[in-house]
């Protein structure tokens, strides 16, 4: 084994040849800022951005997913994004 040369189980792990990817496959997108520019850059343009950018950005919106839609289930549907105030006690006093 040559000392400059890494070890070969390495590179024959991770120096293969590419395949085609299967028809249908999402590849692999970055987030274009360019297409964005001129006006301000929103979450949701984050968001959907990032979907495609690779295994852990499309968990990071697959996550962001399914709190949105725990949100509006949580809050019958309304689409309100607003946090849920938990049961309060009455604001009435008793008499004394």
């Amino acid at each position: 084994m040559d000392a400059g040369l890494p070890p070969s189980a390495a590179t024959e792990a991770v120096l293969v040849k590419s395949v085609e990817m299967p028809e249908g496959s999402q590849k692999v997108e970055e987030l274009d800022f360019n297409k964005l520019k001129g006006r301000p850059i929103t979450v949701d343009d984050l968001y959907q951005g990032m979907k495609h950018m690779g295994f852990q950005a499309s968990s990071m919106c697959e996550a962001v997913r399914i709190i949105n839609e725990m949100v509006r289930s949580a809050v019958g549907g309304s689409g309100h994004r607003g946090a849920r105030r938990p049961h309060s006690a009455p604001t009435t006093h008793p008499p004394h």
